[in-house]
């Protein structure tokens, strides 16, 4: 088939969606078909010949459009459904993948030209929107209809997790809606080595946190709950290494960490690129993920399970959707039982052997690149049947 994916986001960059959009294309030009993206002004080239990438004229003044909803992005939005339109006036496709909002475009392309769609969810966009923008809430009844009229109006819809799939079922029961996870990112990006801080000895443990600081994220939980052990050192003496974040929310938490007297035992290393992804997860003994709200599956969670080690994850929709008591450590969003959690781990070294070697079968037997692709393509088989019927 000939199939336009709307890729309504910076693209290609090393980051959530545009690595999930370039593994849907590669994947999809695997399986003999024609793919075409359409994208915004910004991004790298990507390295495939048989993946043409059209994208839209610069907005005046827009420039490092971010991810999430913003300003920028709508003013990009604004621009990429027109171009779609005149694109359309002289190419012709089978199929249009839509990703996020790019399903209201492609809702109005099937009625200026009949072309169906397929919808890509990687969120709930209105709950998304209102999050980010409270004082829009007021609109949530119209956005909604107009989110569910997108849904129902699909051949059928993708959802990067069980959350999100039963948000589509509930809007339109009668739609198939296929999983089809994240994968691990060392499979997708070649990895470069990066050398950790010196232990303070060769018998002291580290845990791990990699990802944004915002909030939702449970830093301030993390700290808190390290913060009552770090001293004491049960079972052996250990450091706890953050990755990620801006200068603003870096600064933030390093304060936390000397008011709470653990900042000899925590380093902030700030932003790093994916490329060292793998090195430094496999240099973790605990890889954390403390998050305290949200129900979408963190990509990162797929590399956690690649790299072997033990997980302490919150015991939140979020995690629990992949993770479970056999291959991760699960407990309360709170101090007390995240405190149990890294004692226990920090103690027990037949435990985290136990939940490593299970994240790394997990991983392998469910969310490989091999699973991905059968995924895939069982969905589009049953997107060619549905449109052979029509």
């Amino acid at each position: 088939m000939k199939i336009l994916i709307i890729a309504p986001h910076p693209f290609y960059k090393t980051r959530g969606t545009p690595i999930a959009v370039k593994l849907l294309a590669e994947n999809l030009s695997k399986l003999g078909h024609q793919v075409t993206i359409f994208t915004f002004h910004e991004g790298e080239p990507i390295k495939n010949d048989a993946i043409p990438i059209r994208r839209i004229r610069k907005p005046l003044g827009v420039s490092n459009v971010p991810p999430g909803p913003s300003i920028k992005k709508l003013i990009c939005d604004a621009i990429l459904l027109p171009s779609l339109i005149i694109h359309l006036r002289n190419q012709r496709y089978d199929i249009v993948h839509a990703v996020e909002e790019g399903g209201f475009m492609a809702w109005v392309l099937k009625i200026f030209y009949g072309i169906p769609y397929v919808y890509d969810m990687d969120s709930y966009m209105s709950e998304q929107i209102f999050d980010k923008y409270p004082l829009f809430r007021a609109l949530s009844t119209p956005v909604q209809w107009f989110e569910n009229q997108m849904i129902k109006n699909s051949v059928g819809a993708l959802a990067v997790c069980q959350s999100l799939a039963e948000k589509v079922i509930a809007a339109q029961n009668k739609l198939r809606v296929d999983l089809l996870q994240d994968v691990s990112l060392f499979e997708l990006i070649p990895g470069k080595p990066i050398e950790l801080p010196k232990p303070e000895t060769p018998q002291t443990k580290t845990l791990m946190y990699v990802g944004n600081l915002e909030y939702y994220q449970g830093i301030d939980l993390l700290l808190e709950s390290y913060s009552k052990i770090a001293k004491q050192r049960p079972g052996a003496p250990s450091r706890l290494i953050i990755v990620g974040g801006d200068d603003k929310s870096v600064s933030l938490y390093k304060q936390k960490a000397s008011d709470l007297g653990i900042s000899e035992h925590t380093y902030f290393l700030g932003p790093k690129s994916v490329e060292f992804l793998e090195s430094l997860l496999t240099q973790a003994d605990i890889l954390v993920s403390p998050r305290i709200q949200g129900e979408n599956t963190p990509m990162k969670i797929y590399s956690y399970l690649d790299a072997g080690n033990a997980i302490l994850a919150t015991r939140m929709r979020t995690h629990t959707q992949v993770l479970n008591d056999e291959n991760a450590c699960l407990v309360e969003a709170n101090t007390d039982a995240m405190t149990e959690g890294i004692t226990r781990l920090l103690r027990d070294t037949d435990y985290r052997d136990e939940l490593g070697k299970s994240a790394k079968e997990t991983l392998e037997t469910h969310y490989s690149l091999d699973c991905y692709q059968d995924k895939l393509k069982e969905f589009y088989k049953y997107v060619e049947a549905q449109l052979r019927s029509d």
